[in-house]
Order: structure tokens, then C-alpha cells, then sequence
């Protein structure tokens, strides 16, 4: 499950972003279902995942500033 503050959309995909060190990736996800506060998660995260929940429409930006692209 992941709190829906979380869910971004990008390009075709709803996203979190989890923190990987120091950065932040792209993580597209299969989604199930949503209580409106939390969704299941069918793929795209691991256990012990961290993925941004404050603010995540900050990094949607800086991503999409810097024009970074994301292959999967």
C-alpha cells in the first residue's frame, strides 16, 4: 500500500519516487485498489521501498525540468 499524497502521474504511468542514496528514481506502478487514502500496490515497489510522500510534486518538477528520461 502506498498513501495516495504519493501518486504522480508522468508521461503515461502513475509514479512515486522513491530515494535510492542520495537521489530520486521513477518508479512506475501497477496499481489496485484505493480507499482514497491508501492504494495497493501490484508491482513496481519492493518491501522496504522509501518513497517520497511530502511534497513529491516537487521532484515531478525538477524531473521534468531537467528533461530526464526514464527507460523501463
Amino acid at each position: 500500500m502506498v498513501d495516495n499524497r504519493a501518486l504522480q502521474s508522468f508521461r503515461d504511468w502513475t509514479v512515486v519516487f522513491i530515494q535510492v542514496d542520495d537521489t530520486y528514481e521513477i518508479r512506475p506502478l501497477e496499481l489496485g485498489r484505493s480507499d482514497g487514502n491508501l492504494t495497493e500496490v501490484l508491482g513496481g515497489l519492493q518491501a522496504g521501498d522509501r518513497y517520497v510522500v511530502e511534497n513529491s510534486y516537487l521532484i515531478k518538477a525538477d524531473i521534468e525540468k531537467s528533461g530526464a528520461s526514464h527507460d523501463h
